[in-house]
């Protein structure tokens, strides 16, 4: 990133750094819209060198939200 990041006030509710135990925490919540849930499942999964690419729009076979 070479610039802040701004995000739109008429789309983004709220906006922060967390930790990952704060992200866990607030991915159960139901504000925590599914294409972000499904961002977050893809983005651990590279993260922990897992990941593969695969269709947009879906879960790899057997994932789950974060717990």
């Amino acid at each position: 990133m070479t610039q802040p990041i701004r995000p739109d006030p008429a789309e983004i509710a709220w906006h922060s750094w967390i930790s990952d135990a704060g992200l866990d925490a607030v991915s159960r919540r139901p504000e925590f819209v599914p294409d972000a849930l499904e961002a977050l499942v893809h983005y651990r999964e590279r993260r922990n060198g897992c990941g593969t690419p695969r269709v947009p729009g879906t879960l790899r076979e057997g994932s789950s939200p974060p717990s």
